[in-house]
C-alpha cells in the first residue's frame, strides 16, 4: 500500500511538471527610470541586465536576455516573452563601480512592470591604524561582510574599503593578537559612512 501511494505521488508530480511546461508564454513589458538618490538627476552611465533564472532543487542557472541602457532621461523600457514555467523567474540586475547594486525581481504574471530606482554613489572608507603600544604583533579587519583583510604583521597602515553605500551604519571588527598562538582580542564598533568621497577613521592600539 505504501509503495502504491508513493507511485501515485510520483505520477502526480510528473503530471504537475508537465502541465507547467505546456503553459503558454506571455508578453511582459518593463519600464523604469534611474535617478541619483540625492540630486534626482538621471543616471545614464549604468548598464542593467535583464536575466532569466531557472531554479532546481539543488542549483540554478542564469541567462542574459538583454542589456538595457538608460536614455538621457535615465529611462529604459523593454518587452519580452516570459515563460510561465514555475522554475523560471526574471530579474533586473546591475553591478557598477559607481552606484549601488540593482537586484529586482520581475512579476512575470503582470503584463506591465514599472520600476523607479534612486541610487546612491558609492564611497570609500579609509581605516588608519597605528601600532602605538607595540603590544600586538598581528591584526586583521572586517567591515560588515563588505570586505576584510587577512592576518598580517601589525604596523602603521591604512586600509581602504571601496564601493561603500553612504549614509548607513556598518559594524567594524579589528582583531589583534600578541603572537601566533595567543588569544585574539576583537575590537568591535559601529561606524557611520558619510556621503563624502572618503570617510576616515583613526585608531591606535
Amino acid at each position: 500500500m505504501k509503495t502504491f501511494n508513493k507511485i501515485l505521488i510520483v505520477i502526480f508530480f510528473v503530471i504537475f511538471l508537465t502541465s507547467c511546461k505546456k503553459r503558454e508564454d506571455s508578453l511582459v513589458s518593463i519600464k523604469g527610470q534611474i535617478l541619483d538618490y540625492y540630486t534626482n538627476e538621471p543616471i545614464t552611465d549604468i548598464n542593467i541586465e535583464l536575466n532569466e533564472k531557472e531554479s532546481s532543487f539543488t542549483a540554478y542557472k542564469k541567462e542574459l536576455i538583454n542589456n538595457l541602457q538608460p536614455n538621457t532621461d535615465g529611462k529604459f523600457e523593454y518587452s519580452f516573452l516570459a515563460d510561465f514555467n514555475w522554475r523560471i523567474s526574471y530579474e533586473l540586475y546591475s553591478y557598477s563601480d559607481k552606484y549601488e547594486i540593482i537586484n529586482k525581481k520581475i512579476n512575470k504574471y503582470e503584463p506591465f512592470n514599472s520600476f523607479n530606482f534612486k541610487l546612491k554613489k558609492l564611497k570609500i572608507f579609509a581605516l588608519k591604524i597605528k601600532n602605538k603600544t607595540e603590544k600586538y604583533s598581528e591584526f586583521s579587519t572586517q567591515l560588515d561582510g563588505i570586505g576584510y583583510t587577512t592576518s598580517s604583521k601589525f604596523k602603521d597602515t591604512t586600509i581602504i574599503f571601496k564601493r561603500i553605500v553612504p549614509d548607513l551604519n556598518y559594524y567594524l571588527r579589528i582583531n589583534l593578537r600578541e603572537c601566533d598562538t595567543c588569544e585574539t582580542v576583537s575590537k568591535n564598533e559601529e561606524i557611520y559612512i558619510e556621503n563624502i568621497d572618503t570617510t576616515y577613521l583613526y585608531r591606535e592600539y
